[in-house]
């Protein structure tokens, strides 16, 4: 029996190390990829792959990117820039006096509300006509023993 359970153990130590040959040989072919890729790369597109926030890295060439692309000032005078051009861009454009406000008009506040109580409201309906059968049936049938 325990020759039975060493066997179990060797031969799931051997898939064990397989599947970690196999995986190691996958992560290199991820990181070839990904070098491929940050080759065809520009230098602006490379400085944003390598924004850090709390991870200070340990390959110096990283760390000195991180460095670079990492000043929050240099994020910032960019926002402001942008904000300027869009603004600048927003200048040269009129609003026209011609709408027609008819067609700015939301639909009216209760629409769906309409259309979700419709079959709510069709039972309720069914209901009453039968309660007013109902009623009416008894009445005759009441008068109807009256007079005889």
């Amino acid at each position: 029996m325990t020759l039975q359970i060493e066997e179990q153990i060797l031969e799931e130590l051997r898939d064990a190390e397989q599947f970690a040959k196999t995986r190691k040989r996958l992560l290199l072919e991820k990181k070839k990829e990904m070098e491929i890729f940050r080759e065809g790369l520009s230098s602006i597109e490379k400085e944003t792959l390598s924004q850090f926030r709390s991870y200070q890295p340990l390959d110096s060439d990283l760390a000195a990117a991180s460095s670079l692309s990492n000043n929050l000032e240099d994020h910032l005078r960019f926002g402001d820039e942008a904000i300027k051009d869009d603004l600048e861009l927003g200048k040269g454009t009129k609003i026209s006096d011609e709408l027609d406000l008819s067609e700015l008009q939301p639909k009216k506040v209760d629409w769906d509300l309409k259309r979700d109580i419709e079959n709510d409201m069709a039972i309720l309906n069914k209901r009453t006509e039968k309660a007013i059968c109902y009623i009416l049936m008894k009445k005759y049938n009441s008068q109807k023993n009256t007079e005889s």
